[in-house]
This record gives C-alpha cells, structure tokens and sequence, in this order.
C-alpha cells in the first residue's frame, strides 16, 4: 500500500542490517530477563500493519518474529504510536478500556511500552514489555525500559545518518561528474572554434572564458574538496567508533550547504557554457517564409513594450510598409531583439530621454536593416572588438560577451548577410543588418 495512505507518519523501509539487528536482539532478551516476562519486542510500524520486528528468546514467548497485525485492531502498541508516550497496563482485565484488546486471547494482560522514532521524529514503532500476569512494572523498571528505548534509538538515529551521508556522497560524485562533463563540453567546443573564422579571437576569448568560469568552477572544486576532506574524517571517526551526535549533525548541515554551493556553481557554469555553444551556431531549422518587414517589426516591438525595461524608452519604427522579404523571420528576429537589448543595456542605460529607432532601406537585392540608439555611444578601442567572442565591456557582472557575437553568426550563416556598427563617444551607436531580401539556399 502507497506510503500516502499510511496512518502514521512513517521513514522509508531502511533496511536494518545484521549487526544492528543482534545488537537488539540482545537487549530485547535481557529486557525480558530482567522484567521476569515472557515477551520483549520491538515492533516496527508499517503503513496499515503493525509488524513483530525484534522478539525475545524465552521459551514461553508467543509472538514469532515477522508476525503482523492490522493497525486499527485496538492494540496497546498503538495508543503508545497514537500519543507518543509511554503505556502502562498494569491488568487490561481489570480495565475497561483493555477489556478486549487482542492481546488477551494470548494470555499477556500486562503491558509497558515506549514509542521509537527516527531523528527527523517519524514512527519507527515501538518497545515493549508483556506479562500473562498483573505486573505494575515499578518505577525503577519504567526507567530501565526508557534506557533500553535510548540505546536502540541511539543505534537507529547512527543508521539514520549513515544513510543520509552515503546520500550525500552520492550527490557529490554527481556533481563532480556534472563538473567534468561541464568542462569536457567546453574543450570540445573550444576545438570546434579552432575549424572557425573566430581563431584570430581565440586568444581574447579563452581569456573571458576563463574570467567567467574561474569563480562557479573554483567554488564549486572548494565546496567538493572541502566535503571530501569533511567525509575522510567522519568515516576515520567511523572506523574507530568514536563519533558523535554532535559531530554528524554538523556534518550532515555542512554537507548540505556545501552541496547546494556546488550546485548553484555548476548550475552557472553549464548555463555560460550553453551560451558558449551557440557561437558555433550552424544552420537554423527555422522554417523559410515570406513576410512584410515593418510587419514584422512591429511584433516584436509590441512584446517588448509589454516586458519589463522599456517604460522610459521611445522605441520607432521607421520601416516603410509593404517591404516584402522571402528568408527566415526567425533568426532575424533573434538578432533584432539582441541588438535593442544591447542598445537599452549597454547604450542608454539609466537615461530618462532614451530612444531607439528601426530604420530600413534596400537597394538592387539586398535590405539594410539599422538600429540607432541616442545612448553613451562606444569608444574606438571598444568598437573594435564588439564583435568578437566574450569580449563584453560587463565582464565579472553577468555580460558573457556571446550576444553581438551570435548575432553575427546568423546574419552571415543563416541570414546570407552581414553584420556592421558605427558609433563615437556620446553620439549613440548604429548597428546595421544587411541581407538579401530573397535568401539564398544554405550558405
């Protein structure tokens, strides 16, 4: 039955190994000695079944190991599961409400009994002593019983956390496989890059790539040195049966924090090195069709004006109607909505007066599609290499430099164009996509 339907708040079925399980068999044998009873168990709790999990050894002991009973059945163990606390029964048959519990037909009238938990404090089950006698079960009885519970909970909350550690080691190897499939993507893409015009780049590039990637890679080699070194101690103190508590709280809390730093890490690296990919864009599966330009533009204007950034800036769309072009809407689109992000984020910035204009003209085969901003405009030297791989005037800031680099590889690779810019020092910048107004077949 699912685990959903369970009527107690229960862990997974955690194998118990062999050792554990003879650690308490010997305390469930000596509870039952030293109680003069015939039966000491720990039951364990299933989601609507109630098992004989651990059962003493005497001779005139009637619950077999493995036994179950349905749950609802009105059992002594389930009122200690019910309220969490301890169970005292001293004759159910002098009591009403014990009147008749199942265990009678058994002959076991008396009844003493704790709840075990797990850390996270879900139902284990439970530890208990019966009688087929009247047993009061003394104060001092009570206590030695609550001192059996702690121990056997002391070696379940061990077991709890060594699962919980392998878990986190597991997580870790898959981080560190994620980590070394991250950078293995990168040396393959940086190999394709050689086979490019983008070579004569390569020195500036691996100098960005490493810039962007050296602080998610670092943290996250720190986080899974740091964890390792973390993991060799714990499983020293392990071997040697010297751990504590204490100490595995605190690793399992530092484990966590170390993980999720590793996480976010690789998480940032895969995100640029996906970005990284597309500056080897091929050709574009985006279906070829006829459209009108202004139309066109105008699209895109209109979802920009809905998003966010744009409440301060006049975007124009100067385009006369009725220019109609056979090619990939698409992919110029894509470069469209780049270069207006450029212009807002790296041209005008914080102006209150910004304004970016879509202007178009064509001659004998071809369309010159610009893009003006009245923004801060580019120096020479910056202007120079806008278009080369991660170069970005942001870098360290979240700019990966890849986008007038993509924008670029479509106007040439998949556009049949090219891609150009003008601009001067607080005079704005212009950015000019030519392409054929009928694109050619695959260039």
């Amino acid at each position: 039955m699912s685990a959903s339907l369970s009527k107690y708040p229960i862990a997974p079925e955690f194998e118990i190994p062999d050792s554990l399980r003879l650690s308490w068999q010997k305390t469930v044998n000596l509870m039952a000695e030293l109680f003069h009873v015939p039966a000491g168990l720990i039951m364990r709790v299933h989601p609507r079944e109630i098992e004989v999990f651990i059962t003493s050894q005497t001779p005139d002991n009637c619950y077999p190991a493995g036994a179950r009973e349905h749950l609802d059945s009105g059992l002594y163990c389930e009122r200690v599961m019910d309220t969490r606390q301890e169970l005292l029964v001293p004759n159910s048959l002098k009591d009403p409400e014990w009147q008749h519990n199942p265990d009678i037909k058994v002959g076991m009238i008396s009844y003493c009994g704790l709840p075990l938990c797990w850390p996270d404090g879900r139902l284990f089950g439970t530890i208990c002593v019966l009688s087929r006698e009247e047993n009061d079960y003394g104060g001092l009885y009570r206590q030695l019983l609550l001192q059996f519970r702690d121990s056997v909970q002391q070696g379940m909350h061990t077991l709890y956390d060594n699962i919980r550690l392998q878990e986190t080691q597991e997580e870790l190897e898959l981080h560190k496989a994620q980590l070394t499939q991250t950078l293995d993507s990168l040396k393959k893409t940086q190999e394709e890059l050689i086979h490019t015009e983008t070579l004569a780049a390569l020195g500036a590039m691996v100098a960005g790539i490493s810039h962007e990637l050296n602080t998610p890679i670092g943290n996250a080699l720190i986080a899974t040195t740091a964890l390792q070194e973390q993991t060799r101690q714990l499983a020293a103190q392990l071997g040697a049966q010297t751990i504590r508590r204490t100490t595995l709280e605190e690793f399992v809390h530092a484990s966590q924090e170390m993980s999720e730093l590793a996480q976010q890490a690789i998480t940032q690296s895969a995100k640029l090195i996906s970005s990284f990919k597309q500056v080897a864009i091929e050709q574009t599966s985006e279906s070829r069709r006829s459209f009108d330009l202004r139309r066109l533009i105008d699209d895109n204007l209109a979802n920009l004006k809905a998003g966010p950034g744009f409440e301060q800036v006049l975007l124009h769309n100067l385009i006369d109607e009725e220019l109609l072009c056979d090619s990939y809407p698409g992919p110029l689109s894509q470069v469209l909505l780049n270069l207006i992000h450029n212009a807002l984020l790296h041209g005008i910035g914080d102006r209150q007066d910004g304004r970016i204009e879509i202007r178009a003209h064509q001659d004998q085969q071809s369309v010159h599609l610009e893009v003006l901003d009245n923004g801060r405009g580019m120096a020479p030297n910056v202007l120079a290499h806008i278009f080369d791989p991660f170069f970005t005037t942001t870098l360290g800031k979240g700019g990966s430099g890849l986008g007038l680099s993509i924008c670029r590889r479509i106007a040439t690779s998949v556009l049949g164009g090219g891609l150009t810019a003008r601009s001067a020092p607080g005079k704005g910048s212009c950015f000019t996509l030519s392409f054929p107004r009928i694109a050619p077949g695959r260039v």
